[in-house]
């Protein structure tokens, strides 16, 4: 919880993209993030609450033994791109 909270992530917001590609459920995003690396540097859509524009934070990923070693994750500032219906 403590890497997430550096960039931005907190408890109870959405992810509903990893590297562009859309997750709705939690083993579609946990195969994604499984076939990465630790170190691993990857783009998640998350969106704070309903109603609320998405926006893109980049993260490092980690892995339990080193968490603490890694550098910390940064995060954009750029709300995401919204997409054409139908796209």
């Amino acid at each position: 919880m403590y890497r997430f909270t550096l960039t931005g992530i907190v408890r109870d917001m959405l992810i509903a993209a990893v590297d562009g590609r859309s997750v709705g459920y939690r083993d579609e995003f946990l195969d994604i993030i499984r076939a990465k690396r630790p170190g691993s540097e990857v783009t998640l859509r998350v969106i704070a609450s309903p109603g609320a524009p998405p926006r893109d934070v980049r993260v490092v990923l980690g892995c339990l033994e080193t968490a603490g070693e890694l550098p910390a994750a940064t995060q954009t500032s750029k709300p995401a791109a919204s997409k054409a219906a139908g796209s």
